[in-house]
């Protein structure tokens, strides 16, 4: 055989993995709240600790904690948090907790300074002072749909260390946003189907459901101090204990509102370069995750069927996004007359983000550029605030 004919060969062997994941994600998408909420079995509501890190007045923000206050759980706290003492997101917390009585609130100021990840740095009030040993901890820009917090606790059974959820974008306002929209309803919400329903250890942080005593045992907060992925880092703590992350039946959703083109990339480029740290083997296979690598080996592959390149690829492409247009449809996850364009370009980001991620260590989050993985030593506890700094709920 010609080394022509190998490198045919071999394209098609790419071409039927990467289509195959394609197909094989989809029906995972599908079918995952079904076989999910077969899982949840868990049937008593423990008193929760409902936990809010802030810091910026995000798209969506006042609808996120909004969705929140509205669930109905028969026995919560909820425990809101900052690094600053005062700003635009704070201000509207106060004026969405003084129009709701629905759980008793505390709005505290964090101040650690401990960890690589700034989200985890801002929870070390909480956590300290949570008065539920379980712990519900949510992004603010994350929205939740009636029901979706007893769904999670359903999840948290005695094997079960983590619970999380696959998070779903909508309200795109502009084009960035509709890109976006389309990395994670289009590809990365369909992968974590796959890996929800194979059983992986996957973190995602949009909201996180836990034991705070199991997390003590695992090293406490310390134990995820090195790296800005924090919700993986939690995943890997409590596994080592013999527990296990699940995902809700339920997905979550954010509000994307209106993006920089700039933003998408450098948001892109952080889960990128934590996956890279984190996951190794699962960020190389991510390159059979992108439609024009599949679209390239189907052009290389295409003699050995009797086609030229370029129908071939075009084809693969076409295909690709036809199928996952009709997840979108059938899941309401967000379709438009410019789904076609978002598409195409993020095909052309997410390659270009994958190689990058592998020549740097350093990712932009809110403004500010941070070491993804750094090489503190999680065994030195971090230094807490006085309680006096905690603001209680008259302060309000």
């Amino acid at each position: 055989m010609t080394l022509d004919g190998i490198a045919a060969w071999i394209a098609a062997a790419w071409w039927a993995a990467a289509f195959g994941f394609l197909c094989l994600s989809v029906l995972a998408a599908l079918v995952h709240p079904v076989v999910q909420r077969r899982r949840a079995r868990r049937k008593d509501l423990p008193p929760l600790t409902l936990v809010v890190p802030v810091k910026g007045l995000d798209s969506g923000f006042r609808r996120a904690q909004e969705s929140l206050l509205m669930q109905a759980y028969p026995d919560a706290e909820l425990l809101v948090s900052a690094v600053e003492k005062d700003s635009p997101a704070l201000a509207a917390i106060r004026d969405i907790l003084a129009r709701s009585t629905r759980f008793p609130a505390r709005i505290l100021h964090s101040s650690g300074h401990f960890a690589a990840s700034p989200k985890l740095n801002n929870l070390v009030a909480p956590f300290r002072e949570a008065r539920h040993d379980t712990i519900f901890m949510k992004d603010s820009n994350t929205i939740l749909a009636p029901g979706d917090l007893e769904a999670a606790v359903r999840h948290l059974t005695p094997e079960t260390g983590l619970v999380v959820a696959v998070p779903v974008a909508m309200g795109a306002r502009n084009f960035a946003a509709r890109v976006e929209e389309s990395v994670m309803n289009g590809a990365h919400a369909r992968v974590l189907t796959v890996a929800s329903l194979l059983g992986l250890e996957v973190g995602v942080g949009k909201f996180m459901l836990f034991r705070r005593s199991d997390l003590d045992r695992a090293g406490g907060i310390a134990a995820l101090a090195s790296t800005v992925g924090e919700d993986n880092a939690m995943g890997k703590a409590l596994a080592r204990l013999g527990l296990k992350t699940v995902f809700s039946h339920n997905v979550v959703r954010q509000e994307l509102g209106s993006r920089r083109p700039a933003d998408v990339y450098e948001r892109q480029m952080r889960w990128a370069v934590i996956r890279r740290d984190e996951e190794r083997l699962a960020f190389l296979l991510e390159l059979f995750n992108f439609a024009f690598p599949a679209a390239i080996a189907a052009g290389l592959a295409a003699p050995l069927v009797g086609l030229t390149a370029f129908p071939a690829a075009a084809a693969t492409i076409v295909g690709w996004f036809a199928a996952e247009t009709l997840l979108l449809l059938a899941k309401h996850w967000g379709v438009s007359l410019i789904s076609p364009i978002a598409f195409l370009c993020r095909e052309i980001m997410l390659p270009c983000v994958w190689l990058n991620a592998w020549v740097t260590n350093k990712v932009v989050w809110a403004q500010g550029t941070y070491v993804a993985k750094s090489k503190s030593d999680p065994s030195r506890p971090p230094v807490l605030e006085p309680l006096a700094s905690v603001r209680r709920n008259s302060d309000l």
